[in-house]
């Protein structure tokens, strides 16, 4: 491929030639019917027209080469623009959801830390309850079914608090202070206190091991007659 600055000497080189030929040509002798058709100007004058068009077409061709390496150079810098926007997007969107996740794992580990506070709670509620006869079941791993949980055991409180303050009165067997098993009535006043009532002994009771009951003393028989009665004094005596 000719290029612009050869081109240039080829031309330079073409034209020094035929001025050094033109200045001889007058000395040159031809014999007779052998001088050239046409004359060295001629020739030298269609060789300059041809290299001036070579030259003029590799000049309008280097110019757009030109224009058409400025066009994708402004092409590749908007691309080069538009994956910076990108990446500096994307490096945004990185930064927020590394935040998001921090706060997730601080709210996770909060959350965890809640749940081990109320299974505290269920499984103290539990033992506390079920010696009022109330049946809990064990506080559970998954947080829906745990705060069902506190529902049931918030509810299972607030029935041990309304037996509390009731008088129930039932058949049962207790010991009198001679160590017999009788049968009576057995009088409730809500988790705090028993009494039985006989022929054979009432008073007061007490736990005798085994789950059973016992008579305390004597000088509560009065009481648990009048309470069984419901006329419970204002000042009685209890185990």
């Amino acid at each position: 491929m000719i290029t612009f600055n050869k081109l240039k000497v080829f031309t330079g080189v073409a034209a020094f030639a035929f001025t050094i030929v033109f200045l001889i040509e007058p000395s040159v002798t031809y014999a007779a019917g052998s001088f050239p058709s046409g004359s060295f100007i001629d020739a030298y004058q269609k060789e300059y027209a041809f290299l001036q068009a070579e030259k003029d077409s590799l000049k309008k061709r280097l110019t757009e080469m030109d224009a058409e390496l400025i066009k994708k150079e402004v092409a590749a810098k908007n691309e080069l623009s538009a994956l910076e926007s990108k990446l500096l997007y994307i490096q945004d969107r990185c930064d927020s959801m590394e935040m998001d996740l921090d706060e997730t794992t601080s709210d996770r580990s909060d959350m965890e830390e809640r749940m081990d506070i109320l299974k505290e709670t269920i499984s103290r509620a539990k033992d506390t309850l079920e010696g009022y006869g109330l049946e809990l079941t064990k506080a559970s791993d998954n947080a829906d079914v745990l705060a069902k949980q506190v529902v049931n055991t918030l509810a299972k409180s607030v029935d041990a608090m309304k037996t509390g303050r009731e008088v129930s009165v039932n058949d049962g067997e207790f010991f009198n202070l001679k160590g017999k098993k009788i049968k009576g009535k057995i009088v409730k006043i809500g988790h705090i206190a028993a009494y039985g009532v006989s022929d054979e002994g009432s008073g007061a009771l007490a736990p005798a091991g085994a789950g059973g009951l016992k008579l305390w003393n004597s000088t509560t028989a009065g009481d648990a007659k009048a309470i069984m009665g419901n006329n419970i004094p204002k000042e009685i005596s209890m185990f």
